[in-house]
């Protein structure tokens, strides 16, 4: 059971930390400058850092349950959260490139799973 929750909380991780990321990206249109204040005044990026931090410390937690040769790369379907968020919340396209990456992410996740 301890291995089940350790993989949960790599996933929830990789959700949470997605969300955040994309919170950053949207929060760039907000700087004025590049300057340091720029960030430090700039409260969605901060909640973005806030959520991508807390995401990172689910990581860590979920390295105690489990292989980190497991839980680490179950920590990679990272890459399929930001696809889906980045098409939905920034109009980005996904295009047949990333869906195969996407794909390819998923499928080495499967066999980690299952045979790592």
């Amino acid at each position: 059971m301890t291995v089940v929750y350790g993989i949960l909380l790599a996933i929830v991780a990789s959700l949470i930390g997605s969300i955040g990321t994309i919170i950053v990206k949207k929060s760039y249109s907000n700087f004025a400058t590049n300057s340091l204040k720029s960030f430090r005044n700039n409260y969605s990026f901060l909640f973005g850092l806030a959520i991508y931090i807390g995401a990172s410390l689910i990581s860590i937690i979920a390295l105690k349950y489990g292989p980190i040769s497991l839980i680490y790369p179950v920590g990679a379907t990272t890459y399929i959260w930001i696809s889906l968020f980045s098409a939905i919340f920034l109009n980005e396209k996904i295009n047949k490139y990333k869906s195969l990456g996407v794909f390819l992410v998923i499928l080495a996740v499967i066999i980690l799973g299952v045979w790592g």
